[in-house]
């Protein structure tokens, strides 16, 4: 086999194997953070019992133990992907970034448990899309180079990779600072808010979440607005990926188109559905799973294959 194939293979079982990590991550974080606890709402963002919330949860010791195994596995992985990047002389730049985040995110892992540090969870969360968006990128380069696609669905798909990790770093933002229920059920959220980010909401990722006398997180009112932002956000995501999807059936992407138009619709039901249903975790759990597939396809959409393996048919060859 060629010494290409095997670099593929590894970037897919990679990538395969972030993805799977990221959504263990997330699961715990939910769970940690009360998501579907016995006393449901009191016991949201109550700190001082979250290890009896993650005893509590499902699966809870094999999620652990699989975070950690996936985590050990990724890393190896890797670490071979960048000796093989430097060795073939393809990719290395991006293969060196995706080895950089992974250095940050094992540096981050002592204190990936603490649920009061907004801003360690914000990185880990954004290294964990990062490296999933470079392992995709990789694994895509390695493809028969396709037809550059029509200016329109290239600048399109652009916009649309930028306000969806725009709309995902705001859900990370609402979890971070347990801002779930801020809003309530109700679409025009049930307390006042103006729309944005507050500076409050930014300045306090780099200080501990300020605790009530029972161990309970404090919600700022200010936190309303960055609820509302993202549900807005949300509204606007739709029309623009429903008009990428069109620009890609017209280019002859139909699969690509139909998967975006799929995925954009479960989003939004996901996202409504997760608001009335207050926050139940395992819808929870698949809104972040589609919201990250429809990611992936926006990529897909902006990135055409490089072909590097065919632009390196003087390098190394097979094994």
């Amino acid at each position: 086999m060629r010494v290409h194939a095997w670099y593929r293979a590894l970037l897919l079982a990679g990538l395969l194997l972030a993805v799977a990590l990221a959504l263990i991550s997330v699961h715990l974080r939910l769970v940690n953070s009360g998501l579907g606890c016995t006393d449901w709402p009191d016991c949201y963002g109550n700190l001082a019992r979250s290890a009896e919330f993650g005893t509590a949860g499902p699966f809870k010791e094999l999620a652990v133990r699989a975070h950690r195994v996936l985590a050990s596995v990724l890393g190896l992985l890797v670490l071979a992907v960048l000796a093989l990047s430097l060795w073939l002389r393809v990719l290395r730049v991006p293969a060196g970034l995706l080895f950089g985040v992974m250095l940050l995110l094992a540096a981050l892992g002592r204190w990936s448990a603490g649920l009061n540090l907004p801003g360690i969870v914000m990185a880990n969360f954004a290294g964990g899309l990062l490296m999933i968006a470079l392992l995709w990128f990789l694994w895509r380069s390695f493809f028969t180079a396709e037809p550059a696609p029509a200016a329109a669905v290239h600048r399109l798909a652009g916009i649309a990779t930028v306000m969806l990790s725009i709309q995902m770093g705001l859900g990370g933002l609402m979890s971070a600072f347990f801002a779930g229920l801020a809003c309530g059920p109700a679409f025009d959220c049930a307390a006042p808010w103006s729309p944005g980010i507050p500076l409050e909401v930014l300045s306090g990722l780099f200080r501990p979440l300020e605790l009530d006398a029972t161990g309970r997180v404090l919600i700022s009112s200010d936190l309303a607005g960055l609820h509302m932002t993202h549900r807005m956000l949300g509204f606007a995501l739709v029309p623009v990926f429903c008009a990428l999807a069109y620009l890609l059936a017209r280019s002859r992407r139909r699969a690509l188109a139909v998967t975006m138009l799929a995925l954009t619709v479960l989003s939004g039901l996901g996202g409504v559905m997760t608001v009335r249903l207050a926050l139940p975790p395992l819808m929870v759990l698949a809104h972040y799973a589609i919201a990250l597939g429809l990611l992936l396809t926006a990529l897909s959409a902006w990135h055409t294959g490089s072909a590097a393996c065919d632009q390196t048919g003087s390098t190394r060859a097979a094994q």
